[in-house]
């Protein structure tokens, strides 16, 4: 079977070796046969056949001709994908490089997304690039935006005196990706870093919408009110504060609505706070009503019921 073997050019500076198989038409004819030991065969994506080539000592790995650009460190070639790749066996390719192997054959080539392979001394495939970084940031943000929701709940926890009442208002933030998700498809837009940047800011927004509807509910409790009641009058009464700042949120934002790297800033700010005030409004003293129903609150008690 012949053997595929590729390099490319890696842009920057390169983090730990890496093995990878890659086709790249400019590479493999640039490719020197006497680099190669025998037994081994090039097989050149493109080309009208296959060009023999001829292999080092064994157990040594061949080290081709470095292209403009690629690193190679104790005869070691890390290379990053870039061009089209070619359908090939990864594993007969890798296990005819040169690599041990077991006695139950070659082990799996596995294959890295985010992170740098633990380890040079066995094959393995790291993707880089653009997805690359999209997975990172993404990564980043999420964790970043868990801390957030962490540290919001802990706050109200301390606001509210109740467990359960901080989950209730944060349980609005998820209906704004009611609005963004298919805004973003509306406007032919991806939901890029910047869209996710704009659904972290806009979860405070939302929180606050949430917070004026149990304070307002908690409040009509201490007057005396009935449950079912102060939530009725909640979602009537403080629609318009609520309303006035989504309007502002969406004017804000409509500035860069049209700019190419922050439309999705633009996009998830106004309808994920479109989407959440519509939802929210019902939502929120539907879910708090549920919730306390078959509890209520001493007149003049400024604590709710504990959890």
């Amino acid at each position: 079977m012949p053997v595929t073997y590729v390099i490319g050019d890696v842009a920057g500076v390169v983090e730990s070796p890496v093995y990878a198989i890659q086709a790249m038409n400019r590479e493999l004819k640039a490719l020197d046969a006497r680099e190669f030991g025998e037994g081994s065969e090039l097989e050149s994506p493109g080309a009208a056949g296959f060009q023999p080539a001829t292999r080092q000592a064994a157990g040594r790995r061949h080290e081709p001709q470095a292209g403009p650009g690629s690193r190679s460190t104790d005869g070691q070639t890390p290379s990053a994908p870039g061009a089209q790749a070619r359908s090939a066996d990864w594993q007969s390719a890798v296990s005819r490089i040169g690599y041990p192997q077991s006695a139950a054959g070659p082990a799996p080539v596995r294959i890295y997304n985010a992170s740098q392979p633990f380890t040079d001394h066995v094959p393995a495939i790291k993707w880089d690039g653009e997805w690359h970084i999209t997975i990172e940031v993404f990564r980043d943000l999420g964790l970043a935006f868990a801390a957030c929701l962490i540290l919001i709940y802990v706050l109200m926890v301390g606001w509210f005196r109740s467990f359960l009442t901080p989950l209730i208002v944060m349980a609005a933030i998820p209906f704004s990706l009611v609005g963004i998700l298919p805004a973003h498809g509306l406007m032919g837009a991806f939901f890029t870093a910047t869209s996710m940047i704009g659904f972290m800011a806009g979860a405070g927004i939302v929180v606050r919408n949430s917070i004026i509807l149990v304070d307002f509910i908690e409040l009509r409790l201490r007057e005396g009110m009935s449950l079912a009641d102060a939530v009725v009058d909640a979602g009537a009464v403080r629609f318009r504060p609520m309303l006035l700042t989504a309007m502002a949120v969406v004017v804000g934002a409509a500035v860069i609505l049209a700019d190419p790297i922050f439309q999705g800033l633009a996009i998830a700010l106004m309808a994920g706070e479109i989407a959440s005030l519509l939802i929210s409004r019902m939502a929120v003293p539907v879910l708090y009503f549920m919730a306390f129903r078959g509890r209520s609150l001493i007149p003049g008690d400024t604590t709710t019921t504990g959890d």
